[in-house]
């Protein structure tokens, strides 16, 4: 997806939000590791804009189902994130999370509501993942999994509405 036009904006946000483990990696090092390299970094303790990078690379490489895994997982660690701590200058995650949401998650959301099936199935796999949360934010958590059962609950619900919309606006519905 030459279109996308987001990994150098991501990297450089990933050095600016993320943890030791990813900051010690420079955005060559990110651009030429695997997505299974990534992964491995991603199932630790990786700031939420990993998963993000993760996501565009399995998408880029055509890996789609699998980038909508680690989007949605991803989202759900930056929505915790933002809902635990409100104090947070807008300019820094939050900028980061509505850019990188645009960029990657269009796409990737083009993609993933085409077959919703497959979409409920990923939510279902993204609601019963375990999520590491610092201490304090458990209520963020648990509002932030509330927030996810919803929409796959109104994924459920509106599947024939959404096929339609899709259908309207010249998207491929693949179930």
């Amino acid at each position: 997806m030459a279109g996308f036009g987001w990994r150098g904006a991501m990297i450089a946000a990933l050095m600016v939000v993320s943890g030791p483990v990813l900051a010690q990696n420079s955005p060559d090092d990110f651009n030429a590791m695997s997505s299974d390299d990534l992964i491995g970094i991603v199932s630790g303790d990786a700031h939420p804009v990993a998963y993000y990078v993760l996501a565009g690379k399995l998408f880029e490489e055509g890996r789609q189902d699998e980038a909508v895994y680690w989007y949605y997982a991803g989202q759900l660690r930056y929505r915790v994130l933002l809902t635990c701590h409100p104090e947070r200058p807008a300019d820094a995650d939050g900028a980061v999370f509505s850019a990188l949401t645009e960029s990657i998650g269009r796409p990737i959301n083009e993609y993933a509501f085409g077959d919703t099936d497959t979409l409920v199935t990923t939510f279902n796999k993204v609601l019963a993942a375990p999520v590491k949360v610092e201490a304090g934010c458990e209520a963020a958590l648990e509002q932030n999994l509330a927030g996810l059962t919803s929409l796959r609950d109104q994924v459920i619900e509106q599947v024939e509405d959404i096929r339609w919309q899709r259908r309207r606006a010249g998207l491929e519905n693949r179930n």
